[in-house]
């Protein structure tokens, strides 16, 4: 029965972020009067956020040895959850698209 005298009641609130996502939320009580009462339950938080994106040159690229006519690759790197279903690239309003786990041409 809520708010009888064998019950309590403890509410936490948070503004969740996407650096929550998958953390563990725990509440744990005990009673004084008996030895070893401790209980506790926990909650894994599923935080839905927009995509995040960075883009750098791939790892064998120097910046400073880009020249006409050459090769370079770039990484996107997304954070989003959940996942991104496709990632778009566009260079000189030309616009390139695939799903996210196979690269774009």
């Amino acid at each position: 029965m809520p708010g009888s005298a064998t019950e309590t009641i403890s509410v936490l609130t948070l503004t969740a972020a996407a650096e929550d996502h998958g953390r563990q939320i725990e509440c744990r009580a005990e009673n004084a009067l008996f030895a070893d009462s401790e209980i506790r339950d926990q909650w894994q938080l599923d935080v839905q956020y927009s995509p995040r994106v960075a883009v750098r040159l791939g790892e064998q690229i120097n910046a400073s040895s880009i020249r006409v006519g050459g090769g370079v690759y770039l990484e996107c790197s997304v954070d989003a959850n959940p996942a991104a279903g496709l990632i778009s690239w566009t260079h000189n309003v030309s616009a390139q698209s695939a799903p996210a786990e196979q690269g774009v041409p």
